[in-house]
């Protein structure tokens, strides 16, 4: 629900001013959330990064027959 909630704040004022005062009044939950966001970040990087390199050379993966 907070992800969520974050994800909201950035487009909507109302949302935005629930999320600083929930960062204020509950640091630690926030702090989590934080951690969890730069995890996802890093792992869909390294996720289309790989992807890029495949698509460059030539290698889909799904694309392969099978013997």
């Amino acid at each position: 629900m907070l992800l969520g909630l974050a994800v909201l704040a950035t487009e909507n004022r109302h949302a935005r001013h629930v999320v600083e005062t929930l960062k204020r009044r509950y640091p630690g939950p926030w702090k989590q959330a934080e951690r969890l966001r730069a995890r996802l970040s890093r792992y869909v990087k390294t996720t289309s990064d790989k992807q890029s390199e495949d698509e460059a050379s030539g290698d889909e993966g799904s694309s392969r027959e099978t013997p």
